[in-house]
C-alpha cells in the first residue's frame, strides 16, 4: 500500500507535467493579486500595503521542495550543465555565508534563509533546477507552448487596458512608477520590470521576417516603448539591431548612429530633460550619464572604491563583498559582486550552452544594463519556457 501510494505520488506529482504547470500558473495569479492589491492600496489610498511574505514564502517553498525532489528523481536524465552551473552557485554561496557569519556580530541563519543572501541564491537557483527537468515531462512541448499562448493572450488584454486607461485616459493605477510624477504605463498584471520583460520576449517570440509588421508585434513595441523605461527602448533598438536589420551596411550605419547619441548624450539630455520636471530633477541632482543609467553607474563607482581598499583575492574569485539586497542591477556586476569570477565563468560558460541564438540573447544584453533574469524567478522561468519553445518553432521551419 505504502509502495502504490509513493508510486502514484511520483507519477502524478513529481513527474507530471501537468502538476507543474498548475503549480506555475498558482505562483503567478498570486503575483498577480499581489501587485492589483499593493498598486490600489497606493494609488487610491495613499498607504504603502505589502501582501504577508508567508503567502510567496510557503507557494516558493512548496515549488523549491517538489523541485529538489524531481530533480533526484530525473538526474540520470538531467543535461549536466545544469548541475555544474547550479552546484557552482550552490557551493560558492554556502561558503560566502561561512565566511560572512564568521566575520559578523549579527549573523541570523533564519533571516538569510527567509530575505536575506540565502533567499537570493535560491531565488536564482531553483528555477534553473526546474528548467533542467521541465522538458524530461513536457516531452512533446504541449504544456510549454500552451503556457506561453495564454500568457500572449494576457499581456495583449494588459496592453489593450495600459495603452486605452493609461496613454489615453492617464489612469494613475496603471502608471509604471505611480504617484512619482515619472511618465510612464505598464498596465495591472506584473510589476513593471517583469511586464516590460514579457513585452520583449513576446516580440522575440512572435516576430516573423515574412509578416514584419504583424499587429502583435507592433502592440508589443508600442508597450516596451510607453513602459516609460529606457530598458524598453534597449529592447526595440537591440531588437531592430539584431534581429530586423540584416543588411551589413545598414546595420553598420545603426551601431554608429547608437554610438554618435551615447558619445553626445550629455548634450542631447540636456534639452530633454526639459520636457520633463522628473528628469530634471534627476539630472540636476545626478548628472547626465545618471539619468542614462539610473544612478548604477554612481553604484558600480562606490562598489570600486570600496574594492580597492579592502578587497581581497578570496573576494575576488568567490565575490560575497555584497550582501542581498545590495545588488546594482547590473547583470555581470551583481554575479560578480555575489558569486566572484569563479561565479561569473560559470555563468557565462552555461549561458553561451544554454541559449539558442543571438536573437535569444537580446534579454541578456538589456539585462547587463537594467537587471533582471537572475534572482527573479518569474523571469527566469518565463526566460527559460519561451528559449524551449522557440527551440520546437525553430526546428519545424527549417526543410
Amino acid at each position: 500500500m505504502i509502495n502504490n501510494l509513493i508510486y502514484k505520488t511520483r507519477v502524478n506529482v513529481f513527474e507530471n507535467a501537468r502538476f507543474y504547470y498548475y503549480l506555475l500558473w498558482v505562483l503567478i495569479s498570486y503575483i498577480i493579486i499581489r501587485e492589483v492589491v499593493q498598486k490600489t492600496a497606493l494609488v487610491y489610498y495613499d498607504m504603502i500595503f505589502i501582501m504577508p511574505r508567508e503567502i510567496i514564502g510557503v507557494l516558493f517553498f512548496v515549488f523549491s521542495f517538489c523541485t529538489i525532489v524531481s530533480t533526484w528523481l530525473l538526474r540520470n536524465q538531467i543535461d549536466k550543465k545544469y548541475f555544474v552551473f547550479v552546484g557552482a552557485l550552490v557551493i560558492i554561496s554556502f561558503v560566502n555565508e561561512i565566511r560572512f557569519s564568521l566575520t559578523s556580530t549579527n549573523y541570523d541563519i533564519i533571516s538569510s534563509i527567509t530575505y536575506g543572501q540565502l533567499y537570493y541564491a535560491a531565488k536564482i537557483i531553483f528555477p534553473f533546477l526546474f528548467l533542467g527537468f521541465w522538458p524530461l515531462l513536457d516531452e512533446h512541448k504541449v504544456r510549454t507552448t500552451n503556457f506561453i499562448h495564454l500568457l500572449e493572450k494576457l499581456f495583449l488584454i494588459n496592453a489593450g487596458v495600459l495603452l486605452f486607461g493609461g496613454v489615453l485616459l492617464r489612469l494613475p493605477i496603471l502608471e509604471s512608477y505611480p504617484l512619482t510624477g515619472r511618465w510612464g504605463y505598464c498596465g495591472l498584471l506584473l510589476d513593471r520590470v517583469v511586464t516590460q520583460f514579457s513585452y520583449g520576449l513576446l516580440l522575440l517570440y512572435t516576430w516573423r521576417p515574412e509578416k514584419p509588421l504583424a499587429w502583435k508585434s507592433l502592440v508589443f513595441i508600442i508597450c516596451l516603448l510607453v513602459s516609460g523605461q529606457k530598458a524598453g527602448f534597449l529592447w526595440v533598438g537591440l531588437f531592430l539591431l539584431v534581429v530586423v536589420i540584416k543588411h551589413r551596411l545598414f546595420r553598420a550605419m545603426a551601431v554608429g548612429l547608437c554610438l554618435s547619441f551615447v558619445a553626445f548624450f550629455p548634450l542631447i539630455i540636456r534639452r530633454l530633460v526639459s520636457l520633463s520636471p522628473f528628469w530634471r530633477d534627476a539630472y540636476d541632482n545626478s548628472g547626465a550619464w545618471a539619468v542614462l543609467f539610473s544612478t548604477r553607474n554612481n553604484a558600480v563607482l562606490k562598489f570600486w572604491e570600496k574594492a580597492k581598499i579592502d578587497t581581497n583575492y578570496l573576494d575576488i574569485l568567490l565575490g560575497g563583498t555584497a550582501r542581498f539586497p545590495s545588488d546594482i542591477e547590473m547583470l555581470p556586476f551583481d554575479i560578480f559582486i555575489f558569486f566572484g569570477v569563479v561565479g561569473l565563468i560559470s555563468s557565462m560558460w552555461f549561458l553561451v550552452k544554454w541559449v539558442s541564438s543571438w536573437r535569444w540573447g537580446i534579454p541578456l544584453m538589456v539585462a547587463c544594463f537594467s537587471g533582471g533574469v537572475f534572482g527573479s524567478p518569474s523571469m527566469t522561468l518565463f526566460y527559460g519556457l519561451f528559449l524551449l519553445s522557440s527551440l520546437v518553432f525553430e526546428n519545424k521551419a527549417k526543410p
